[in-house]
């Protein structure tokens, strides 16, 4: 069996969430055909807050560079960021134009920097431009999906968000303030809500991760991960800045493999992925090894030893994956081995169901693979 990285269910059910995400349906980039309709664009760019207040770190990432469909067009796309010191901005590295995406490029003139406007404390809305890039890592060949970019210092005070890595703990409760894209008139529009979210770190999708790895699932129904929520600042309890969202998980199509391959789940939540914010090149404290030298079945072994049924065949094993991907566990009401007319082969066909999911190589599956984990 190939190992978890490069299976194919994770590519099925990952694609990134920002503008510049690579072969994916859902993309919030718009094509301009030149000049003076980037400066409308621009003009018209614009972010509110639609909670009833917004920390004044959280902003939207406009950005665009050179069409590849035309010599004179753009492509213009959005993101979210987190203001952590006065002029310096956390996103994804996918946020970034790829003609700038690398380190101490100028990056003034391709990103912009929106804050929305703040009644309670007098702030008006305000655009600051990049300066900068300070940090970009390579996503796609195996770094995490982080930038760090310097920007103009705003004319307001701003508190900075407090960084705190390797805090991604197990079921904790987490929120995100995300920038969603206008779905109406102004399609230049973006709007930023607050999602509460839960950390899964036990799943078929990460398998057993500690606090400090790289990547974390984030699950619960008011989790909706969109395009243009990539670079969302991820808070823990008390309030501090331990991740960033970078891609969300395909849940229809999900569901549409499990059902296909005869696994039985719950209700899904909708989900997302958040990357740690140890691994930025500032603070290196994280884990990126994660699953990438544990098959399918060892982890599903796994399950059993932490279930306490290690003892127990699998015919005598039933098997279900519960709403954030985790698989629950539990024997028949007597052993099948000694009533074989029982036997029922839950965990063995969840088993051969994921591996099929995994490893099938159909036009259905490659049209779901939008996304491959690092």
């Amino acid at each position: 069996m190939k190992n978890w990285l490069s299976l194919v269910v994770i590519s099925t059910l990952l694609f990134s969430c920002g503008s510049k995400e690579k072969n994916t349906p859902i993309d919030n980039r718009i094509e301009l055909e030149n000049d003076d309709e980037l400066r409308a664009a621009l003009a018209e760019s614009s972010v509110t807050c639609m909670e009833s207040s917004c920390p004044s770190n959280v902003a939207k990432l406009a950005f665009w560079q050179r069409s590849s469909e035309s010599e004179e067009g753009y492509s213009f796309g959005v993101c979210s960021g987190t203001l952590v010191d006065e002029t310096t901005v956390v996103t994804n590295s996918h946020c970034i134009p790829e003609e700038i995406s690398y380190n101490g490029a100028n990056c003034n003139g391709q990103v912009l920097v929106q804050f929305p406007e703040d009644y309670n404390n007098g702030r008006e809305a305000e655009s600051v431009d990049c300066l900068k890039v300070e940090e970009v890592h390579d996503y796609l060949n195996g770094g995490p999906d982080i930038a760090i970019i310097k920007v103009k210092k705003s004319r307001y005070y701003r508190e900075s968000a407090r960084i705190t890595p390797n805090k991604m703990n197990d079921r904790g409760k987490v929120f995100a303030y995300t920038m969603n894209p206008s779905q109406g008139r102004n399609r230049f529009a973006g709007y930023i809500y607050k999602k509460s979210c839960s950390i899964s770190q036990t799943n078929i999708l990460t398998g057993h991760l500690s606090s400090a790895s790289s990547d974390a699932l984030i699950t619960g129904w008011s989790c909706d991960v969109i395009s243009g929520n990539s670079g969302s600042g991820v808070f823990n309890s008390r309030g501090e800045f331990i991740g960033v969202v970078h891609s969300k998980i395909d849940v229809p199509a999900l569901k549409s493999a499990f059902r296909s391959a005869g696994i039985e789940f719950n209700s899904l939540s909708k989900m997302g992925m958040l990357v740690n914010i140890g691994c930025s090149d500032s603070i290196r404290s994280c884990i990126t090894k994660g699953l990438s030298n544990q098959n399918l079945n060892d982890y599903i072994s796994s399950v059993k030893r932490r279930a306490g049924l290690d003892s127990y065949d699998d015919a005598d094993l039933k098997a279900r994956l519960g709403s954030q991907l985790e698989i629950t566990l539990s024997p028949y009401p007597q052993s099948s081995s000694q009533y074989p007319w029982m036997r029922r082969d839950s965990l063995v066909k969840m088993r051969n169901g994921l591996e099929k999911i995994y490893l099938e190589d159909t036009e259905e599956v490659k049209s779901w693979a939008q996304y491959r984990l690092y």
